[in-house]
């Protein structure tokens, strides 16, 4: 009897379809770890997937061999006719021969997604494949990060464990490959970062969590920071440390923000130690060789400082003050040292001021590097500021309970005052928030109890009052002794000789070009510089920057320049038409000039209105009838749109005259512009004595602090002379809200002569 292979496979087939394809469904169906992920990997499996087109192709041959299609073909070979005409039971037996093979391979790949000790090791192996071909597909990362999650809600230990570990050792292999020159510092891909948040989220929703070493890795920021010999930490991982503990916080569980308290505790200790300067002597001077290596340490560790600062402000916020006395008293060497807080009032002062910040330099949206519940919008930046204050404020009256261990320890000695002046005036100008804030904090009894701080104790406001005016002295011998900028005196020089040139350079133009008669009579008119007594801040790096100091007074006296020649023209006419603009030009017609002997000059005319508007013919910017006209501007209403008719004999001659020698040195004065000899000077008056004595004798300037002040000045001496009984027509333009003046008629006007 022979062997029915058919009815074999046909079997095997049947089986596969009624038994393996429902423990797949039921596999799908019944998700034993409750994540889309693993059946994904599950079904996109290469085993999987041969098996199923396998199972499809042996149905497809029964299918053929049911249907029994004969062979149509007679070829001559008759092993030949043999193969074709058995073709579907020999492919029917391959296909499930092929079947069994992959059958086996798909109950081992079951068994391995089918348990969990199996599927971690099978997904870790995946995934070191992944991290060996340096590729940016995570499909095995998120799938271990499920399994983690399946852990914590079902606390099965081992589990947790053994994922921990491995994304520990995940989280090391990125720090050992950071590159140590990037600036920035060590930015994870997202979804580690994703993977700490969302851990923290499923413990938090555990009454008992058993998974402890999660906690201290997750919470306790041991991923994300490392342990020792860490590179830089980037702004990204503090944004999202800041948001795990503000979740602990929020879900009141102090004690995983503790946790992040003791590894940064042992963190700042191993990794942000103080580098010592290495000093060498180049070319007889002490320089430091590792200056950058020093400096860049010292930032990081004040950046790491400053945001355990925010996080004190965070807990006095929630009303949890057992954890701010857990902070402050959390040690782990003998003698005692805490170096997440200020061991001297030094960072107390300094610190308080940087987060006050009123100009917000340091913070100028303060909510998105560190959030506060229900504190997140523009009206509520004050506050977080306010209760890192706050807390900072609970580190000053610390630091007077502070055990000393050595002599050099001295936590209440006056604080080093900032060496800049602009520092000085923000620490003075906002000393009294500080007291009121220490006030506030004396108050609440429950605070000052449960920190063991004694509530009567008056020593705490003594000493900020003793400390204000220390303050105040620094200061005011800071502002007195202050050195002016060369830069910004520079500034001041150059701008204003710039700005008076221009000007003046206007005026030569009725310059009377004749050289003056000594037996003529004149009438001489004086223009000259003005000073002003000035902070000194202006001149010197006090932070404060004021506008156009260095062109205000230059800009004064361009103006008060203009409206002296316009209105010592005024004064000089002889004969005054006020008429309307369209009889302005008929009326220079009938004064019968010489266009030879005559010039036009014009003080704040719009001579476009004239030309294209008024069509006055033979009129240009330049001449009227081949008369000169010369436009100048005016900023003198008497003046304002006036034209003055004289002859080119009669200008004004301009003299420019030099500063006596005893002048030049009391006011300390610098020739800035040789050609119209014009002078300046910014002379502090804390060491020209004698310019003080001077100004003091004056009595002008009684209400100024002289000694922080600076005499500011820009010193000319420009004579007009004008020829007496010289004679010069003003027309002006009669102003349409001028109601006072009569208007003359075109007919009141006579010639010249």
């Amino acid at each position: 009897m022979g062997i029915d292979y058919i009815g074999i496979s046909v079997s095997f087939i049947t089986v596969m379809l009624g038994l393996a394809y429902p423990i797949l469904l039921q596999i799908t169906i019944d998700d034993k770890l409750s994540s889309e992920k693993i059946l994904d990997l599950f079904e996109k499996d290469e085993v999987y997937s041969t098996f199923i087109t396998s199972l499809k192709i042996s149905i497809v041959f029964v299918l053929i061999y049911v249907v029994g299609i004969s062979r149509e073909v007679d070829f001559i070979i008759d092993f030949t006719n043999n193969l074709v005409s058995n073709s579907a039971i020999v492919l029917l037996i391959i296909s499930t021969i092929v079947l069994i093979w992959s059958f086996f391979r798909l109950t081992n790949l079951i068994r391995i997604f089918y348990r969990p000790s199996k599927l971690i090791t099978y997904l870790m192996n995946k995934d070191k494949v992944e991290v060996n071909a340096k590729s940016n597909n995570y499909i095995y990362f998120d799938a271990l990060s499920d399994v983690l999650t399946w852990s914590i809600q079902n606390q099965n230990i081992l589990i947790g464990k053994e994922v921990s570990n491995y994304f520990y050792f995940r989280f090391r292999n990125i720090r050992d490959d950071f590159d140590v020159e990037n600036k920035s510092g060590l930015i994870y891909p997202d979804r580690f970062y994703w993977l700490v948040y969302n851990t923290i989220q499923s413990m938090l929703k555990i009454e008992s969590n058993s998974l402890i070493f999660l906690e201290n890795r997750t919470s306790g920021s041991i991923w994300l920071l490392g342990e020792f010999d860490a590179p830089k930490i980037s702004e990204v991982t503090y944004n999202w440390i800041w948001r795990n503990l503000f979740s602990a916080i929020n879900k009141n569980r102090p004690d995983l923000c503790f946790l992040h308290w003791k590894m940064a505790h042992q963190f700042i200790d191993y990794n942000l130690k103080l580098i010592n300067p290495d000093y060498n002597y180049e070319d007889d001077k002490l320089v430091v060789k590792n200056k950058e290596e020093v400096s860049q340490q010292k930032n990081r560790r004040e950046r790491f400082l400053e945001f355990h600062y925010a996080l004190g402000g965070l807990v006095l916020q929630s009303g949890n003050v057992e954890l701010l006395s857990k902070f402050f008293n959390y040690t782990t060497s003998s003698p005692s040292s805490y170096p997440l807080l200020p061991p001297h009032m030094t960072q107390v002062f300094s610190t308080f001021f940087k987060f006050l910040d009123p100009y917000d330099n340091h913070f100028p949206w303060i909510s998105e590097k560190y959030s506060f519940p229900e504190l997140e919008s523009l009206n509520d930046l004050n506050l977080i500021k306010h209760w890192i204050c706050k807390y900072i404020g609970t580190l000053y009256i610390r630091q007077f309970y502070l055990r000393v261990n050595y002599t050099f320890e001295k936590p209440i000695e006056s604080p080093f005052f900032p060496e800049s002046i602009r520092e000085k005036r923000l620490w003075l100008n906002n000393f009294n928030f500080l007291i009121n804030t220490i006030k506030e904090l004396i108050k609440d009894r429950d605070l000052m109890n449960t920190l063991n701080f004694p509530i009567e104790d008056n020593q705490y406001l003594k000493y900020l009052y003793k400390i204000k005016y220390e303050l105040k002295d620094d200061f005011d011998k800071a502002e007195i002794n202050a050195v002016l900028v060369i830069d910004k005196l520079q500034m001041f020089y150059s701008k204003s000789s710039e700005i008076l040139e221009n000007v003046f350079s206007d005026y030569i133009q009725i310059k009377n070009e004749n050289k003056i008669l000594n037996s003529e009579e004149f009438q001489t008119y004086n223009i000259q510089g003005t000073y002003n007594i000035t902070e000194k801040e202006i001149f010197t790096d006090s932070g404060i920057n004021h506008l156009n100091f260095d062109s205000f007074q230059a800009q004064f006296l361009a103006s008060h320049f203009r409206k002296s020649v316009a209105e010592i023209f005024h004064f000089n006419k002889s004969k005054k038409y006020l008429l309307n603009q369209e009889d302005v030009f008929p009326a220079i017609k009938m004064l019968n000039l010489n266009k030879n002997d005559f010039v036009i000059v014009c003080f704040g005319v719009n001579l476009d209105y004239f030309i294209n508007f008024l069509k006055i013919t033979n009129l240009s910017k330049t001449e009227f009838d081949g008369i000169p006209i010369i436009l100048l501007p005016s900023n003198s209403r008497i003046v304002n749109n006036s034209f003055f008719i004289l002859k080119k004999s009669d200008l004004p001659w301009f003299e420019y005259i030099d500063i006596d020698q005893r002048f030049i040195d009391l006011y300390e004065l610098k020739l800035i512009n040789k050609k119209f000899k014009i002078y300046a000077s910014v002379s502090d008056l804390s060491i020209n004595i004698a310019l003080r004595n001077q100004i003091e004798e004056e009595g002008r300037y009684s209400e100024k602090d002289l000694l922080k002040s600076v005499r500011q000045g820009i010193s000319f001496r420009t004579f007009l002379k004008w020829k007496k009984n010289m004679r010069m027509v003003q027309i002006q333009v009669k102003d349409n809200y001028d109601t006072n003046n009569r208007l003359d008629k075109l007919d009141d006007v006579i010639s010249f002569e």
